[in-house]
């Protein structure tokens, strides 16, 4: 498998971005955002498991981060390694469904690599474009030595004022609400279940006017 970000191995799909207009940013900044997920792990004798925010893992561990949100969402993961590099795994937004379905995903089975750590995915949902989010990701990616150091101090920093309830530029303040169980039978690592498959989503996570996640991987 091919590494990405410094510890992950497999391709992943970053789909495009399309423009908000203002009317829809007015429009849903007043509103709620939700969004379920999961992060299953797969065991050696092939059982999957709900791997819990917080888990001790090890290298060639197999992971595979699930999530699903509104049509009408600005949804974005983050990804911070053990060796300190951010990427932006995934961005959409689907301007192209107009009946606002829900729209499910999957980064796919990852391995964690060699390189021991806390290593984090943040996942969001908003109903208006998160445009410095973006132009901070795609600075730090050209950048290079200490300005590349400096972007990714923006860019924890603009993550950690977005859990702390900072207004992502809507003027309204933001309500976040703790995640919960949507899955009866959640387990976690070290425990089998049948009810658990490759496209489980266990959590929710909610917030007014975005819904946002962080979900953390002590790779030993």
């Amino acid at each position: 498998m091919r590494k990405l970000a410094g510890i992950l191995s497999t391709a992943l799909l970053v789909f495009s971005l399309c423009p908000a207009g203002a009317a829809d940013q007015a429009a849903g900044a007043a509103g709620q955002s939700s969004f379920r997920y999961s992060l299953l792990g797969k065991q050696d004798d092939g059982a999957l498991v709900a791997i819990d925010d917080g888990a001790v893992m090890r290298s060639g561990d197999l992971l595979k981060l699930n999530f699903e949100f509104p049509g009408s969402a600005w949804f974005y993961v983050c990804y911070r390694s053990s060796q300190s590099d951010y990427s932006l795994l995934y961005s959409s937004h689907a301007e192209n469904n107009p009946d606002d379905q829900p729209i499910f995903s999957t980064l796919g089975w990852l391995a964690l690599d060699r390189n021991p750590g806390t290593e984090s995915f943040t996942l969001v949902a908003s109903p208006i474009r998160l445009s410095q989010l973006e132009e901070l990701f795609a600075h730090y990616d050209q950048a290079t030595g200490k300005l590349r150091k400096r972007y990714y101090k923006q860019i924890a920093k603009h993550l950690e004022r977005l859990h702390e309830g900072e207004s992502p530029g809507t003027g309204v303040r933001l309500t976040r609400r703790l995640d919960k169980p949507v899955m009866g039978g959640v387990v976690f690592r070290g425990t089998t279940s049948a009810e658990i498959t490759r496209h489980s989503l266990t959590h929710e996570a909610s917030g007014k006017p975005l819904a946002i996640v962080t979900l953390t991987i002590q790779h030993d």
